[in-house]
């Protein structure tokens, strides 16, 4: 199933109707929850408030979330509702400009095979060697929601301690795309970076540093950017100076990281501060430092 920004349905496959009894014209252009609500004869059912975490995470976070196993009931064509358990995975499809276009919502029907494994029974006609593989398949099941569940708790609380220390860092710190389609584009920056900047968040991901750097300064910007995408360099520190949004003129010393997964280049951890008081002094009275 593919969701917008606004958890709104706008395309699903077959066999997502299939599993879910639900038919397309039925369900596309409204909200997943209206399509989907929790079961109301069940006080305990937390399938709406699960995924709607989830989903919100990703829009977010812009990252995949893979939730552990959750009972999700739905409504039939009678309007009554069968007991379901799903396997789900949400993850982001980024638009032109790294923001969110919409959201690929999966599940597997795991109800079959929970029920085995809960009530340890099988069907008269179903042999031992099918019901040891349906026990084993259900067992694999649980141990799997585990796992998920845990290493997605361990991955929050990185993903948590890690936000805090970016957002409250006492420097600017930006993550910048080394990709070859975007290569430059800041992809996140912290709150000392917008004030450094003077440029909204919202903003600053819609740029490059090519947008900041200035003009004459810009030359040793490409080059130490396609080095590090290039992996000839892994780090590099300079001084530069920045044009701030209202176009005022500051220095900078800025340190990048280049960050590469499977040998491909990836982004750069960029951390800024402004040393513009500082090349001010070493300049002396009178004198000039790049205005």
């Amino acid at each position: 199933m593919v969701l917008n920004p606004a958890l709104e349905v706008v395309a699903v496959s077959d066999a997502y109707l299939k599993a879910t009894t639900t038919e397309r014209h039925a369900i596309v252009g409204r909200g997943i929850f209206d399509v989907f609500p929790d079961n109301p004869a069940d006080p305990r059912a937390t399938g709406v408030a699960n995924l709607r975490m989830s989903l919100d995470r990703v829009a977010r976070k812009l990252v995949t979330d893979t939730m552990p196993l959750q009972k999700y009931d739905i409504r039939s064509p009678d309007n009554t509702f069968e007991v379901r358990y799903w396997a789900p995975t949400n993850s982001p499809v980024l638009g032109p400009d790294g923001s969110l276009a919409y959201i690929i919502h999966r599940v597997e029907d795991v109800t079959e095979f929970m029920y085995l494994q809960r009530t340890n029974r099988v069907a008269e006609d179903v042999t031992n060697e099918n019901r040891s593989s349906a026990d084993a398949m259900g067992a694999e099941i649980y141990m799997r929601s585990q796992q998920v569940a845990e290493e997605g708790q361990k991955l929050r609380e990185s993903e948590d301690r890690f936000r805090l220390a970016f957002e409250h860092a006492p420097v600017g710190v930006a993550i910048e795309s080394l990709a070859a389609g975007t290569l430059g584009r800041y992809l996140e920056v912290n709150r000392a970076f917008c004030n450094l900047t003077g440029y909204r968040r919202e903003q600053l991901l819609r740029m490059t540093y090519r947008q900041l750097i200035h003009p004459d300064d810009l030359a040793d910007g490409d080059a130490e950017i396609a080095a590090l995408a290039a992996g000839r360099s892994h780090h590099s520190q300079v001084e530069r100076r920045y044009v701030r949004a209202n176009g005022a003129i500051i220095w900078v010393q800025a340190s990048m990281s280049a960050v590469h997964a499977g040998g491909q280049p990836l982004n750069t951890i960029l951390h800024v501060e402004d040393i513009t008081l500082r090349k001010h002094t070493e300049a002396g009275p009178g004198g000039r430092q790049g205005a």
